[in-house]
């Protein structure tokens, strides 16, 4: 993962240590701790996707090139419970309506994973080849979450 380009040097895992480094309290720190968690388990495991993080205080936006007006893949923010709210792109055959998305909430750091997995997967990125990848049950059309 890169961070876009007009945001400066600093890479996204930067970012968020830097953002935990000048926190004052444990339950400051809870925000880009939660972030640098999820990058670590991104990140394990070998070849990943190229991606572009736009960071944007907690928040973190994954998109397929370096621009920051580009729409994003998925939507990462974490929470100050430790969870994290994870919204993602629906493929265009999917979609509904136009920019349709599919938003959900977990506790869970390897289901936080899974469904960034799953989101950069959902847009036609490559997310192959190690283990906590290759168990993506949650992307069949949604369709059919939705109908039965």
């Amino acid at each position: 993962m890169r961070r876009i380009t007009v945001q400066g040097p600093e890479s996204v895992a930067e970012f968020y240590q830097s953002m935990a480094d000048r926190c004052e309290s444990a339950q400051e720190r809870r925000l880009p701790q939660c972030m640098l968690d999820l990058l670590r388990e991104l990140s394990a495991g070998g070849s990943e996707p190229v991606v572009w993080g736009l960071t944007s205080h907690e928040r973190l936006g994954l998109r397929a090139v370096d621009d920051w007006q580009a729409p994003s893949l998925v939507s990462i923010e974490p929470t100050t419970s430790g969870a994290w709210h994870i919204e993602c792109a629906l493929p265009a055959d999917w979609r509904p309506w136009p920019a349709a998305v599919v938003r959900g909430h977990t506790a869970e750091l390897a289901e936080a994973v899974r469904r960034v997995w799953i989101g950069l997967r959902w847009a036609g990125l490559s997310v192959g080849g190690a283990d906590a990848k290759q168990n993506i049950a949650g992307d069949r059309e949604p369709e059919s979450r939705l109908t039965g």
